[in-house]
């Protein structure tokens, strides 16, 4: 005999059908439980993109005011830190404070931005432990905060900065330059800063560098890793300018393949050094100018060097 419907027997199929079967509570459980992996699997790949940073400008740096200089001399250094890290990868940020001490005006490069737990970028703290006023400018943000750059910290008056985004479009990594104006001694001094990509986007970023260099009114300085040696033959025209001093190619240290720079145009050069005990994986370079009565700026970057101690 054929078992109906309403048949006894299967009673325990049923219940057991109906016990399987997820509750609507539970199901919508699951269904908030795909979506948050979803939305947190999308906040991860977003907050990861390097997102390169526009241009922006101001009339001040960051900390407390320039304590200012009395004079016409001051300490240029230049110094790519590597993140803060040693070339063994070790955290060394007080060892690179050690380093560029005594300097007036100095350009930083691979500057990290804070952490999820400190929004304190390196550059702020370089700056606080020498006292002195400081411009983190990021080239990009990751993590929703200005992740990576190059940095001003200087004890001399700025009276305007602009940042200006100078990678082509595609590029492997985003580049920026720092423009600041600077008043001491008189005169009012185009400094330029930046860090330029490795690849084949570097050629095309140093003629930009290059070209707002020479086109700034003395006096300009121009400082940072640009990741070519003397011999590139942009480089090369560029030194070979009589216009144009290589201050880091003067110091008998530095040897004839640094890729880091201190360009001088309207300004007379004093001496020059390196300071290279594995702070990081590039030296930092030093270099005393002096800022020329204005009467003499057109001679300035063909005055001789004169005497003059190493870093204090």
């Amino acid at each position: 005999m054929n078992a109906t419907a309403n048949d006894p027997g299967d009673a325990p199929a049923q219940s057991a059908l109906a016990h399987r079967r997820p509750s609507p509570r539970r199901r919508f459980a699951r269904i908030l439980a795909v979506l948050l992996c979803l939305a947190i699997g999308a906040a991860l790949i977003e907050g990861n993109i390097r997102w390169p940073l526009g241009a922006a400008g101001g009339e001040s740096l960051n900390g407390p005011p320039a304590p200012g200089k009395t004079g016409n001399r001051i300490r240029l250094g230049t110094f790519n830190i590597h993140g803060g890290r040693d070339p063994n990868d070790r955290p060394d940020l007080p060892q690179v404070v050690h380093c560029v001490a005594g300097c007036d005006l100095l350009a930083l490069n691979e500057i990290h931005g804070g952490s999820l737990f400190s929004r304190t970028d390196q550059a702020e703290l370089i700056a606080r432990a020498l006292g002195q006023p400081w411009l983190f400018a990021a080239t990009e943000r990751r993590w929703w905060r200005d992740d990576f750059g190059n940095a001003i910290v200087t004890s001399l008056p700025v009276r305007h900065w602009q940042r200006f985004p100078i990678s082509p479009a595609g590029a492997r990594s985003n580049r920026n330059l720092l423009l600041s104006r600077i008043d001491f001694a008189g005169a009012s001094i185009n400094v330029l800063m930046t860090h330029l990509g490795r690849q084949g986007d570097n050629a095309l970023e140093l003629r930009t560098v290059i070209e707002l260099f020479k086109s700034l009114s003395e006096p300009a300085i121009l400082m940072g890793d640009l990741n070519k040696p003397p011999d590139d033959p942009q480089i090369k025209a560029l030194i070979e300018d009589p216009a144009i001093v290589d201050a880091v190619g003067r110091s008998p240290q530095a040897g004839k393949g640094h890729i880091d720079y201190i360009l001088l145009r309207g300004m007379r050069y004093v001496d020059s050094g390196m300071i290279d005990d594995g702070t990081s994986d590039h030296p930092f370079y030093w270099a005393d100018v002096e800022v020329p009565p204005r009467n003499a700026s057109s001679q300035a970057s063909q005055t001789q060097p004169s005497q003059s101690g190493g870093p204090q």
